[in-house]
């Protein structure tokens, strides 16, 4: 009995281990397939696509980072992340704190106002949004439209990942800080924003993936070519490879875009499981 007990234990563990290493299996393969790509002559790429290189060619990253553009991009991605990303979370924070902590009419209507706002697709607004950009003559200033935009479309997102962690911070300790006499400003810096912390942290780093990523807006807004961001740097290498065939150094483009969100990745993921499981106990 014992034996036919634990071969039904066994099995789903073994089926469970299976199906995670599958899975682990097709998220490495493409970025290993990127990666061997990267450091191969074209022709090799399309003649030993999946084996290992036989001649290595390190010279396709110079190509590609001198050559290619692809560091005039970097910097440009890098000036705006590294401008809207703590904008947005410091001004997503004191929304939602203001949203969920003070009480004034109309705050929870304007909350689901907010949240409703993630589910307003890029491509409707894309037109009206270049419009206004130009109107106000924003699109001459660099840089400036794309962080506005960035900042502005990742606010719905932050108050409803921040809004749960805001709402469990505890009343009394809000209290205590009121009885000592201090601000409201004091009680967001000094209670709701440490304890909140998580939340932040998690949408930081979503922010960081869309802000690196992120190619519609940066295909409509950006003007100059000395302006274009890293996924618009590579589109337009990709394009070209219809008549240079080099292979080698978009892939190599390819790795150097990933190196930077994987960092990110392996730096804050014990942060982003903590969060996401204090967000789940919480909510």
């Amino acid at each position: 009995m014992s034996r036919v007990m634990s071969k039904k234990n066994w099995l789903p563990k073994a089926l469970t281990q299976s199906l995670f290493i599958l899975t682990l299996i097709i998220l490495i393969l493409p970025f290993m397939w990127t990666i061997l790509n990267s450091v191969k002559p074209s022709m090799e790429v399309f003649v030993n696509s999946w084996w290992l290189p036989q001649t290595v060619k390190w010279g396709n990253y110079v190509t590609a980072w001198v050559k290619n553009s692809i560091s005039l991009g970097f910097v440009n991605t890098a000036i705006v992340t590294i401008i809207s990303l703590p904008l947005v979370l410091l001004l997503s924070a004191m929304a939602t704190f203001a949203l969920t902590r003070l009480k004034f009419r109309g705050n929870s209507l304007i909350l689901y106002l907010f949240v409703a706002g993630n589910m307003l697709p890029q491509a409707l607004i894309l037109i009206p949004l270049f419009i206004q950009l130009q109107t106000l003559n924003i699109l001459n200033i660099p840089y400036a439209s794309l962080i506005l935009v960035y900042i502005a479309f990742g606010f719905p997102f932050h108050i409803l990942v921040q809004a749960p962690f805001f709402h469990a911070v505890p009343h009394e300790l809000e209290e205590a800080v009121y009885m000592d006499g201090g601000s409201v400003f004091d009680v967001f810096w000094k209670v709701n924003l440490p304890l909140a912390k998580s939340g932040i942290i998690i949408g930081g780093i979503f922010q960081f993936f869309y802000s690196w990523n992120e190619y519609i807006f940066a295909h409509t807004i950006v003007q100059s070519k000395e302006l274009r961001t890293l996924p618009l740097t590579i589109g337009d290498l990709v394009l070209r490879q219809t008549y240079v065939a080099d292979w080698g150094s978009v892939f190599a483009g390819l790795v150097i875009a990933l190196v930077p969100c994987f960092i990110i990745y392996v730096v804050s993921q014990k942060h982003l499981t903590r969060g996401v499981l204090m967000g789940a106990l919480k909510g």
